[in-house]
This record gives C-alpha cells, structure tokens and sequence, in this order.
C-alpha cells in the first residue's frame, strides 16, 4: 500500500534596507509535515526545506516560529549573515476533523520542544563565478557547521561542493549520552533548459552518521537525489518534480524508529509546488 509524505508551510515575510549596504528581513511562520527532505541542490534560495517543517524524528509535527536575519557586505567580494530564531511546537489533533492549527505544546508535553538558535555565515567570491561559503550553527539541541564552494557558470549551469557535521541531542531522553553525530559529503550539479526557466539537478550524497541507538553505533550509506524538472510554472509559482533516493538505500535503520537524517522509506517520488503572494 503506498504512502504519502506531506508538509505545509504558510508564512509571512518582510524585508527592507537599512543602509547602503546592510539588509533587514524577517518572517513568522506556520508549518507542519511528516517528510524529511532537501531540495536546495536544486535551488540554494528556496529550495531547502526549512527546519520547523521537518519532522525531527516524529510521525507529524506543527510548529510556529519566527525569525530575523541580517545580511550585509563587508567588502566588495564577501558577504556576511547572522540569525535568530524561535521555534514553538504544536500539540497535534489526528482525530479532530475540523481541526486546522494546533494550540501551544504545553512543557509538560513530551513532545515540547521549543528552542531559540543562532546561526552565523559568509560567502566569499574568490575568482570569477567562484564563492567559498561557510555556515554555523546553534541552538537548543542542535549545533553544527558547514563550509562549501559553488561554481555559477554565466550559461545557468551550477556545480557545488559541500561538508557539514552536526550534533543532535535529544532534551526529554533520561540518558545525556542520547546523541546523534551526523558528517555529510554532498556534490551536485544543475543544469538548465528552456531559456533557463526550468532546471534539471542531480545530487550525490556520502552520510557517515554515529549514535547509541543505532545497531553497532554507526551507518555509512550513499544517497542520489535527482530533480527531473524545477523551476517557474507560471507567474509566482513554481513547481519541482524529482525522485529522491535514486539508488533505493534501504535497511541502515534497524531499529524501527524514526531517526533524523535515516532514510525509511527506500526510493519516493517527490513533488513541490511554491505559491509566492
């Protein structure tokens, strides 16, 4: 029997400049989901599937949040950014049909996770088409850093290079050696057609991830992300279809729960439609 991943998003933004140099921008949102997935291989402004979507380890999940980031120009090659977030969770109500959002996880709620983070980057172009990039960052359970390098070609087509780690630990577990540890090696490539309105993307991934609730400690495994189409549909809305986990890398979680950064389900088809008001 299939089954179908989901995520919602309803958000409000602003942005304004503050001087010559520096950008102001903010946005509150609403999110909800059950799937786990990227697509900023695809698109690296709105193709990442924001963190207050995602599941965290849990069948669903509803959050509201909001925060304010700062982007400003250093000098005339490097560009710097700094962030603050807040994260509220929702209590959920599968069996109320007329149910649309969920009240405040209370912190008596198992399920509470509310959490305020930092995060920091930069980018720096080092020779034509050429930008170095370096992010970190830190919250409640998570911290982490990630440096890259991503070559725009002038003709559309984009490759890139990427290392991260990262950290989770989990609040609510009795055990303060609950961690998960997670290196990530990602390349991909797009490639655009039809005058540049749509792109064509693949992406490889080496995932080399740590923690004591996984069978002997550690998986390695290897996922493909392919996107066979992305890019505007129509004005103001995009569209991307694709197929997420090309190989069909199942069997690296053993343990019958759902952990972050695991794949569960084998090979899916993906589709993401992007409305902008």
């Amino acid at each position: 029997m299939a089954t179908a991943d989901y995520r919602t998003y309803l958000g409000l933004r602003y942005q304004d400049t503050v001087a010559d140099s520096v950008q102001l921008s903010g946005h509150t949102f609403y999110g909800a989901g059950s799937y786990d997935g990227d697509n900023s291989y695809v698109n690296p402004n709105s193709g990442a599937l924001p963190d207050e979507v995602r599941a965290d380890g849990k069948p669903v999940g509803e959050w509201l949040g909001t925060d304010w980031k700062v982007n400003t120009k250093l000098f005339d090659r490097q560009s710097v950014q700094a962030q603050v977030e807040y994260r509220q969770p929702l209590t959920t109500h599968l069996f109320d049909e007329n149910h649309i959002f969920g009240n405040l996880a209370s912190a008596e709620d198992p399920a509470a996770r509310k959490s305020v983070g930092v995060s920091a980057g930069s980018s720096l172009a080092l020779v034509q088409d050429v930008s170095l990039n370096a992010r970190i960052r830190l919250d409640t359970n998570t911290t982490g850093y990630e440096v890259g390098m991503e070559h725009a070609r002038q003709g559309g087509v984009r490759t890139g290079v990427s290392y991260a780690a990262q950290q989770i630990s989990d609040p609510l577990s009795t055990s303060s050696a609950w961690t998960l540890q997670r290196r990530l090696t990602k390349v991909n490539i797009g490639v655009p057609f039809l005058s540049n309105r749509f792109t064509t993307a693949f992406e490889l991934q080496y995932n080399d991830i740590a923690g004591p609730m996984l069978p002997e400690g550690r998986r390695n495994f290897v996922l493909g992300n392919l996107s066979v189409a992305s890019g505007q549909l129509v004005r103001d809305t995009r569209v991307s279809f694709g197929l997420q986990n090309v190989f069909d890398t199942r069997g690296v979680n053993q343990t019958g729960q759902a952990i972050p950064f695991m794949p569960q389900d084998g090979r899916s088809l993906r589709l993401d439609l992007k409305r902008t008001f």
